[in-house]
């Protein structure tokens, strides 16, 4: 507000970028959170192998939890705008439907085999979407690939 009354020609803030402001956080706060929500994910995954009916279940929330731990350390606007990045829209888009997907076809249809295989595009997607945060290793997979298939 007050930077409209020293710089006039700089632009007002957008609805977005306010919302992201009024939810800013200490780096001590957001690394508790990351660290919380990040626990709880690894968590949920690891019981969800040890609690085998609700397998599919417990790996997607814990994958939920794991995702949403990166709101913490980048807030929520941040990293919603990198995972809808032009490299990493398309892993983010399949493994968001694949989590959808699982959730629906195991508390929903209650078709485990449908919901294993969503859970098996949703592992591959996650996979993906995280190997978009490294450098390079999309084409080093790729090589790797090419290599295998020669």
């Amino acid at each position: 507000m007050w930077k409209r009354f020293t710089n006039p020609d700089e632009p007002e803030p957008s609805f977005w970028d306010s919302i992201d402001d009024s939810l800013t956080m200490s780096k001590k706060t957001r690394f508790y959170g990351f660290g919380i929500t990040f626990s709880a994910g690894v968590l949920l995954f690891f019981l969800s192998i040890i609690i085998f009916p609700a397998f599919v279940t417990l790996y997607s929330i814990g994958n939920i939890c794991i995702v949403g731990s990166s709101f913490f350390l980048f807030g929520p606007m941040k990293q919603i705008k990198n995972m809808m990045k032009q490299y990493r829209i398309v892993a983010t888009a399949i493994f968001l439907l694949a989590l959808a997907g699982t959730l629906w076809a195991a508390l929903d249809l209650k078709n485990i085999l449908l919901a294993f295989l969503f859970c098996a595009i949703q592992a591959i997607a996650f996979l993906a979407y995280v190997l978009t945060y490294i450098p390079f290793a999309g084409r080093y997979i790729q090589n790797c690939f090419g290599n295998m298939m020669s």
